[in-house]
């Protein structure tokens, strides 16, 4: 009778997980911290606990069905506008937290500079890179101001590179399915080999689809279908030793920007089918948030730090713009953490946590998505001070 319990506990988490989200809804907040706080008060009364392998199960569908939402989003033609702005902030801020994120944890742990030690970091800093502040900016979308749609293309952006760099990371720092152990070059083959594979398969996989797609158009079986493919991309990439993630990427890209007739019903399914999956995974993660003490103030400090780098290339790429400081902070300091990144880490919890010092991820790092969703929904009940000026018109169609 356990998946009965198991059964009751899912229905009882979309249960709860739905009244939070409109809790968060009714008081123009985000529901992600609702969620995680929800979470954590019923585990807290013993009222919400699951096993190991539903965890799993639970996280890499999730994991696909968040990437795949997001790349299936990535519209090419209407992204050209403000797509190389975009692009060269996230270039600088990737590039920082890789480097500069990367040394900090190295320094505020006390780590070596062996090839474990860097990975570990940089594993951390790719985590904390990834953003999705699309849930907090939803209600001021219809601004259609330069820094709510350069926010917009970042919720697309970050998840993807996020949650593709972190599984090659994990993959590459041992666990039960990687060694690193093993020789740089044995490893960096494996990396591109990976790669190819995933994509190869992505191809081939994502062609056949469009194709029947195309010209036929089954109702509702086309939504499980879509759905259906995007699990068999995954699930057969990872089999033939290619990325899932990458193969997920590389599918929703072709699918989200073919000319295949309903597509905007398809894409509605999508949606609905990711918020009920996001809420399991922000509820899950809020079952099993265990802080220990002593990363607390290491965890603070590195997030500060990490503020600290998200505002330096916010200054960098828009030094030369008529934008005034508080736009920047508001930037700056609308970093919530995406489903994508809960879902890596329940991953991490569950599949990779016989990894060496791979707690020095999991805590902090957990810190860092109650911070920045915290913050995040300060600022975006603030932002008509932020984005627009005293007589309460936007400036920020004038940059």
């Amino acid at each position: 009778m356990e998946y009965i319990h198991q059964l009751a506990y899912i229905a009882m988490v979309l249960l709860i997980g739905t009244f939070a989200s409109v809790i968060a809804y009714k008081f123009k907040t985000s529901d992600v911290f609702i969620l995680l706080l929800t979470g954590m008060i019923f585990s807290n009364f013993g009222l919400l606990s699951f096993n190991k392998e539903l965890v799993i199960i639970m996280s890499v569908l999730a994991l696909i069905f968040i990437v795949f939402n997001s790349s299936f989003r990535f519209k090419l033609k209407e992204l050209k506008k403000y797509f190389l702005t975009t692009l060269k902030l996230n270039v600088t801020y990737f590039a920082l937290c890789a480097t500069v994120l990367t040394v900090s944890v190295i320094y505020v742990f006390e780590l070596d500079y062996s090839l474990h030690s860097v990975l570990i970091g940089l594993l951390f800093s790719v985590l904390a890179y990834g953003i999705d502040p699309s849930a907090m900016i939803s209600s001021l979308k219809e601004s259609k101001s330069k820094i709510i749609e350069i926010m917009e293309i970042e919720s697309i952006i970050t998840p993807v590179v996020g949650a593709t760099f972190s599984i090659l990371l994990l993959n590459s720092l041992g666990g039960h399915r990687f060694q690193i152990t093993m020789q740089v070059g044995n490893t960096a083959l494996s990396i591109l080999q990976s790669i190819f594979i995933g994509i190869i398969f992505a191809i081939a996989i994502g062609l056949i689809v469009i194709t029947i797609l195309k010209n036929n158009y089954l109702g509702e079986l086309t939504h499980l279908g879509v759905i259906t493919s995007a699990i068999i991309v995954y699930v057969g990439s990872e089999y033939f030793g290619g990325n899932g993630v990458l193969s997920i990427v590389t599918f929703g890209l072709m699918f989200g920007n073919s000319h295949i007739s309903h597509l905007i019903e398809i894409e509605r399914f999508e949606s609905i089918f990711t918020n009920s999956i996001k809420i399991l995974t922000f509820m899950f993660l809020g079952t099993i948030i265990m802080i220990k003490q002593e990363y607390i103030l290491n965890g603070t400090i590195l997030f500060f730090i990490y503020l600290l780098i998200r505002f330096v290339s916010v200054m960098i790429v828009f030094v030369k713009e008529k934008i005034k400081m508080r736009q920047i902070v508001f930037i700056s300091l609308n970093v919530p953490k995406g489903v994508e990144g809960v879902v890596i880490l329940l991953l991490i919890i569950t599949m990779y946590s016989d990894i060496n010092n791979i707690d020095i991820v999991i805590n902090p790092l957990m810190i860092m998505i109650l911070y920045s969703i915290a913050i995040s929904s300060v600022v975006t009940q603030f932002s008509s001070y932020f984005i627009t000026n005293k007589k309460g018109k936007s400036n920020v169609k004038k940059i």
